[in-house]
C-alpha cells in the first residue's frame, strides 16, 4: 500500500508505505518527485513505513533508472519515520554514501521531531519564502492533516496530541530561529 500524504511543505514529497514495495509504488513516488523538482528545483523526502514485507526487483530497477535519468542532486533532505529499527542502519549507511543529502531516521514515537526538523531547520534555511506566517500556516496544515488521520484511525489520540504539543512548544523557538536567520548581525543562527 502506498499513500501520498501532505505535510504542509510545498517542495516535500511525502508518503506512507506498508507491505511489499512494488514497481508501481516506486514509479508513482518517483514521477511525483520529478514533478516537484521541475516545479521547485529542490525537494525533501518524508517517508513513513508502517510495515515492510519486501521489495520487488522491478522496483529496484525503476529506482536505478530514475537515479541515472534525474540524479539525486535535487534531493536535499530525507526523513524516514518507522518503528523498524533495522532501517535505521540502512539510513545511516545511505547518509554516508549520499553525502549531499541530509538523511535522518525517526522512530514512530519521534514523528514530531521529523516535523520539527523540517519546520524549525530545513524550511527556514532552504525556503526563500520562509516567514512567520508560512511557518504558522504549515504548522496549522500539519495539525489539520494529523487530525484527519486520527479521525480515519490511522494514528492514535496520543500521536495527535504529541504533534500538537510539539508544535505549540516549539513554535516560539522556530520563530526565534527565523528571526536570527534573517538578522545579518547574528553569526550562530542554530
Amino acid at each position: 500500500m502506498l499513500e501520498m500524504i501532505e505535510i504542509g511543505i510545498e517542495n516535500a514529497k511525502a508518503f506512507r508505505m506498508a507491505g511489499k514495495i512494488t514497481k508501481s509504488n516506486v514509479s508513482l513516488v518517483l514521477s511525483d518527485a520529478k514533478a516537484k523538482i521541475e516545479c521547485h528545483g529542490n525537494i525533501v523526502i518524508y517517508e513513513e513505513i508502517e510495515s515492510f514485507k519486501g521489495i520487488e526487483i522491478a522496483a529496484i530497477v525503476e529506482e536505478f533508472k530514475y537515479l541515472f535519468e534525474v540524479g539525486i542532486s535535487n534531493i536535499k533532505k530525507a526523513a524516514l519515520v518507522t518503528d523498524k529499527k533495522w532501517l535505521e542502519k540502512i539510513v545511516k549507511i545511505e547518509d554516508k554514501i549520499f553525502k549531499k543529502i541530509e538523511m535522518k531516521f525517526f522512530s514512530i514515537d519521534d514523528k514530531e521531531l521529523a516535523v520539527g526538523m523540517f519546520l524549525g531547520y530545513w524550511f527556514i534555511k532552504k525556503a526563500m519564502w520562509a516567514g512567520k506566517s508560512s511557518i504558522k500556516g504549515y504548522a496549522t496544515s500539519l495539525k489539520k492533516f494529523y487530525s484527519f488521520m486520527h479521525e480515519k484511525g490511522l494514528i492514535d489520540k496520543e500521536g495527535l496530541t504529541d504533534l500538537k504539543q510539539t508544535i505549540k512548544e516549539d513554535m516560539p523557538e522556530w520563530l526565534a530561529t527565523l528571526d536570527r536567520y534573517d538578522d545579518p548581525s547574528v553569526e550562530d543562527v542554530w
